[in-house]
């Protein structure tokens, strides 16, 4: 064992002296095998040096220690860090291979976490395991998983990290943007692509993507009841709007706020790329909402001889909306329903 103090900071390290070069080349390979970085001092000295490594190394080999050593290690080994009871096991990924957590108040007003690991691998497996729960953190530097919204920050407030008492307003709970939603779980629910497709069929390219503006009673009352199930009520709002121009029924506005309203609009704005990856029922739902937005069924003859009457539906989007209406027409082809698209003037026309 050897004690370093590199720009201040205390670091201890392990070095391991070997017999040959080829022993050495065994005992190197047998620790990267485990799991342990180190770097040769020369042929025959390898040298363990991150904090987290060195501190495994000793857990897992009881090496004796000289006094001096010890009272070192213990000073650099003895902060706790502050994680939940419970996380241990239920959020086994996220907290294996931890060695820091840092709290950053930014502008006064918001937390972020940075949650730093033994290895950028471990950090890579931490990050996949928050994005598969729902949450979206980025990478800051090769060890360190940075969460930085706000309500990112308060699930693992309140399920793995114990933040300090002196932040704990900045996690701003009563914030609908604060409030922590299952992105993953909503994604799958059919009746959430029900919403996309009524947001979409009935956006101009002037409104909102968390935003649903109608003059049929029955349709914006389901989608304020099937947005109040899979959100909660508190982040559905329900307006009226009066259109001036003349003879023109009243319309009602349905608005999903904060975090709700956040996941609602991306997915809307992506639609076009995930026609092909959703379920059936999610991407059959997708349809019906754009259908009952905008959707017509017209009754045509194939001709003056051939006058048996068939059913032309048809689904008019926005002109921006042209991409969206290409990958649905592919789908329905691909599912073995003849579908076209075409730009009619100001709409793209699905047919």
């Amino acid at each position: 064992m050897r004690a370093r103090r590199i720009r201040g900071a205390l670091r201890l390290e392990i070095v391991l002296k070997c017999r040959s070069r080829e022993e050495a080349e065994r005992v190197r390979a047998s620790l990267v095998s485990e799991g342990f970085k180190c770097l040769p001092n020369s042929s025959r000295v390898l040298v363990i040096y991150r904090s987290y490594e060195v501190k495994k190394f000793l857990e897992r080999h009881a090496l004796y220690l000289s006094s001096e050593v010890e009272r070192l290690y213990t000073s650099k080994y003895s902060i706790s860090l502050p994680i939940k009871p419970a996380a241990a096991t239920r959020y086994r990924m996220l907290v294996e291979s931890l060695v820091h957590v840092g709290f950053k108040e930014v502008s006064g007003r918001y937390l972020q976490i940075r949650l730093t690991y033994s290895s950028p691998e471990r950090a890579r497996e931490a990050a996949e395991a928050l994005e598969s729960l729902g949450l979206k953190p980025s990478m800051e530097g090769k060890r360190v998983v940075l969460v930085y919204r706000l309500c990112d920050v308060n699930f693992l407030a309140d399920n793995v990290i114990d933040v300090p008492e002196g932040l704990r307003p900045l996690l701003r709970r009563e914030s609908l943007f604060g409030k922590w939603i299952d992105e993953h779980r909503v994604s799958k629910e059919p009746e959430f692509w029900r919403l996309v497709g009524l947001v979409l069929g009935d956006n101009d390219g002037e409104r909102a993507l968390n935003t649903f503006c109608n003059t049929n009673d029955v349709l914006v009352e389901y989608f304020v009841d099937v947005a109040s199930r899979l959100f909660g009520e508190s982040f559905v709002k329900l307006s009226k709007k009066r259109d001036k121009r003349q003879s023109r029924k009243e319309l009602r506005v349905a608005r999903i706020l904060g975090t709700a309203g956040r996941i609602l609009a991306e997915y809307a704005s992506r639609a076009h790329d995930l026609v092909d990856d959703v379920d059936e029922d999610c991407f059959w739902q997708l349809v019906t909402g754009l259908y009952e937005s905008d959707g017509s069924i017209t009754v045509r003859y194939p001709s003056r001889d051939y006058a048996v009457p068939y059913p032309d539906i048809s689904i008019r989007l926005a002109a921006h909306q042209s991409k969206l209406a290409e990958a649905i027409s592919g789908r329905l082809t691909r599912e073995g329903i003849a579908a076209s698209f075409k730009i009619r003037s100001s709409v793209a026309e699905l047919g």
